[in-house]
């Protein structure tokens, strides 16, 4: 029997919502956790030349280590958090996972960033 264990420990390293004029790095990998969201279009993320388009239907969570780019054509309103968790989840493999924002998470959103 295969021990289901896990450690749910997080840490919040930061988490801001701001407005962003520049963001064009070339390397942003860092080794915890990212969590996007744009209250506008204007900004994207690149991972082995795949477009991952930052939009308000999307969060995105982008693993630790992860090699990404990043570009902004407009100015965007950028919610982001960073963090790092313990086992198993601090050694995934580098990928971008995209979750659709629902109804009642895009509420919360707007009152956590007016």
């Amino acid at each position: 029997m295969e021990n289901g264990y896990f450690n749910t420990e997080l840490k919040i390293l930061c988490c801001i919502f701001q407005q962003i004029k520049k963001w064009n790095c070339p390397n942003l990998s860092a080794p915890y956790w990212r969590l996007y969201w744009n209250q506008n279009e204007g900004a994207s993320i690149y991972l082995d030349g795949k477009e991952t388009v930052l939009t308000p239907s999307k969060l995105i969570a982008i693993a630790p280590n992860t090699p990404f780019r990043a570009s902004l054509t407009t100015p965007v309103k950028h919610f982001y958090l960073h963090w790092t968790a313990a086992h198993p989840f601090e050694n995934i493999e580098p990928a971008v996972f995209s979750f659709p924002v629902s109804p009642h998470v895009r509420d919360l959103l707007n009152k956590l960033c007016p």
